[in-house]
């Protein structure tokens, strides 16, 4: 029925957790904070952890960024963070952005 490599399959298995573990994120803020609280928090972490850089050296190939970001800070000798630490920033800021616009726009109007 399915026939997934196992690079595909890492990305099943990454969206699943990321998204399980946003869910619980929510759940727990909303049980201490608002709805809003634990929607924005949850949302940003699903983002932190499903935004994809490209992989040095490895065409065609992606990884979560800040995974990559890491990989190449820390354990790499001429590594470059650069762009996977931009992607990460630029997403982060891009969703933060929207979330700030939507709870503008979409207020609730006394």
């Amino acid at each position: 029925m399915f026939n997934f490599d196992p690079y595909q399959l890492s990305w099943v298995v990454l969206s699943a957790g990321s998204l399980a573990v946003s869910f619980a994120i929510y759940y727990w803020l909303i049980s201490r904070f608002t709805k809003v609280t634990g929607f924005f928090y949850s949302a940003v972490l699903c983002v932190f952890l499903l935004v994809p850089a490209s992989v040095p050296n490895y065409d065609n190939f992606y990884a979560p960024a800040y995974v990559v970001f890491i990989f190449e800070t820390f354990f790499q000798i001429k590594g470059a963070p650069g762009l996977s630490g931009q992607i990460l920033l630029l997403s982060i800021t891009a969703v933060i952005v929207l979330l700030l616009a939507g709870r503008y726009f979409f207020r609730v109007k006394k």
